[in-house]
């Protein structure tokens, strides 16, 4: 299980059931109960190594653009690769919410 898997899971633990408010940018309040916590993955690399992959890809994929293949990698280049995660919340209405745009009600 990946760090993104277990966090999703203790925040799941804590948050359903749980009641939020959600305020929106033109100030009209939403209020709601969390029934479900989710993650979205997210992965990013140097330039390099995403045109690689993008090249791949789009050899195998419809879906994806097709690109050039990306040639050699520079030799100056440092090479790496890092994944986050996006955290959302499901509402009894079944509509998402950003986990960073809510409120908890205590």
């Amino acid at each position: 299980m990946s760090w993104i898997d277990e966090t999703r899971k203790v925040l799941a633990d804590q948050l359903v059931g749980k009641h939020f408010a959600y305020v929106s940018k033109y100030g009209g309040t939403t209020f709601g109960t969390i029934t479900e916590v989710g993650a979205t993955h997210r992965m990013r690399m140097d330039q390099h190594t995403e045109k690689v992959v993008s090249h791949k890809l789009s050899k195998i994929s419809p879906k994806w653009e097709e690109t050039e293949h990306p040639g050699e990698a520079p030799e100056d280049l440092t090479r790496w690769s890092g994944r986050t995660a996006k955290f959302w919340v499901l509402s009894e209405n079944r509509v998402e919410y950003d986990l960073d745009e809510i409120y908890i009600i205590e």
